[in-house]
């Protein structure tokens, strides 16, 4: 599977490498850190090359030391993981790394900036999932380290089995076996519909 993981330097960005350690298999992960700088919104004087903004080295050398760090956690944990910094809208940048990569799953945390430049932004968040080719997972805080409950809303449809597959795959610890489906004659706190 091949992860997408949008960070920044928000405690949600720690939450999201937390979660992604947590919850695959190295074996059955490959990841794509990916960090996005914004331009300054001013544009550039028409001496000056499109795409050259000297200001922005500070924001893209820390931008490269946040990602490499996040890399070597990664790695000790044993997964296979490459990493980029962006420039430009940093919804934009996401959705379009993930087209690039092909990625199958996007790992963004649930707020990032704050206050008005998030107002101003919107939601990077619900703008990812609403725009992504492919499958969103939003985290919103610390995941639990000894035990995760995954509700799974399913239908009869594509989408759906594809979530049941993910679920047993890749989110299952090896050599644990899926819950038995509880039917009203399997559970005593269920009384079967009388039609």
């Amino acid at each position: 599977m091949k992860i997408l993981l949008a960070i920044d330097d928000s405690k949600f960005s720690e939450a999201c490498l937390q979660t992604v350690i947590t919850q695959f298999q190295p074996r059955d992960a490959e990841l794509c850190l990916v960090h996005v700088v914004v331009p300054p919104a001013v544009a550039a004087p028409p001496q000056m090359a499109q795409g050259y903004a000297p200001e922005l080295e500070p924001q893209i050398k820390a931008a490269r030391e946040l990602v490499e760090r996040a890399a070597l956690k990664l790695r000790a944990a044993g997964f296979k993981v490459d990493s980029r910094v962006e420039e430009g809208d940093v919804r934009e940048r996401i959705i379009d790394s993930a087209a690039e990569w092909r990625a199958d799953l996007i790992v963004v945390g649930s707020h990032g900036r704050t206050g008005l430049a998030r107002f101003l932004l919107g939601s990077t968040a619900e703008s990812v999932a609403h725009h992504a080719p492919c499958s969103v997972e939003i985290v919103r805080g610390e995941p639990e380290a000894k035990l995760m409950k995954v509700l799974l809303a399913i239908e009869d449809s594509k989408f759906s089995e594809a979530a049941t597959r993910a679920v047993i795959e890749h989110i299952r610890p090896e050599g644990v076996r899926p819950p038995r489906s509880r039917t009203p004659s399997s559970d005593p706190g269920v009384r079967p519909s009388r039609s």
